[in-house]
């Protein structure tokens, strides 16, 4: 078995090796990618074909819980989560966006939550934003969970590099509202649109606007916080370890030679970090 992750549909490496390792991957029996763009890639450069089945989330652990200390306040709060030091993941784009938010709400703020320089975080923000600006630093899981949770809106402004968009599904999880960019691996995750707000990648001034525009309209994110639960949902561990379970027993020998099959019923075991599918029940070697 084999799941394919990559988000490029262009490789130097792949096409100068897609050859000589292509021998070694036709011994693959089963192959599953995390979205359309992982699958391409594999079908472009390496041949075969692979059942799409996405990344999953405990969706419970992110729709219940306490709220985070931090995010409480006077005004609204916007919520970025990733190492904000990464160009590809759009936090200066952001920033920028937050120009306009302050102007039509002035008490609003920016949580950001994760890894990067700090110093250059802070220079990047400047004196006009830095009162609407707080760090939170890298969280744990329960309190990345307890973030998402607190925020009147999540913002993902990524700029390219995404072939699915995990954070999206854990925020819709946690009944937080969505901005995020036209990147295509949202737009699908984000069901086109109706779980949550697009806007085009790099685009400060929409992004502003639509921020702003968001905070002053709770009905709207009420609808959107509503149906990002429903499509939240269809992501949750327990009913896409059923559909990797189907492919797994599609690779077993016939008679199921070497493999202990689970009860009916039974799905595998998945990790509370959100990791891959594991189970105690299915014994023998990957084909």
């Amino acid at each position: 078995m084999a799941t394919f992750h990559a988000a490029t549909t262009r490789s130097k490496w792949l096409a100068a090796w897609g050859p000589v390792v292509r021998p070694w991957l036709e011994r693959i029996s089963g192959r599953i990618a995390v979205s359309d763009f992982a699958r391409r890639v594999q079908v472009e450069h390496l041949g075969g074909d692979a059942v799409i089945i996405p990344n999953g989330v405990h969706v419970d652990a992110f729709a219940e819980g306490p709220s985070l200390p931090a995010a409480s306040g006077p005004g609204p709060t916007i919520g970025f989560l990733g190492r904000f030091d990464e160009p590809r993941k759009g936090l200066p784009t952001l920033l920028e966006a937050m120009r306009t938010v302050v102007r039509r709400h002035p008490q609003a703020r920016l949580l950001v939550a994760g890894r990067g320089d700090a110093d250059q975080l802070h220079r990047l923000v400047g004196e006009e934003l830095r009162p609407h600006v707080q760090l939170l630093g890298e969280v744990s899981e329960p309190d990345k969970a307890a973030f998402l949770r607190s925020v009147d809106v999540y913002c993902a402004p990524n700029l390219l590099g995404e072939s699915f968009g995990v954070v999206l599904i854990e925020a819709m999880a946690a009944g937080a509202p969505i901005v995020a960019s036209d990147l295509d691996a949202f737009a699908r995750v984000l069901d086109g649109g109706s779980a949550g707000v697009l806007v085009p990648r790099g685009d400060a001034a929409a992004l502003g606007r639509t921020l702003a525009d968001l905070l002053a309209d709770p009905e709207r994110r009420a609808r959107f916080s509503a149906r990002g639960a429903e499509v939240a949902r269809t992501y949750d561990w327990p009913v896409l370890a059923r559909r990797i379970l189907a492919v797994y027993e599609t690779v077993v020998p016939p008679g199921g030679a070497g493999v202990t099959a689970a009860e009916d019923g039974e799905v595998p075991e998945v990790p509370p970090s959100g990791g891959a599918p594991r189970s105690s029940r299915w014994r023998g070697s990957a084909r």
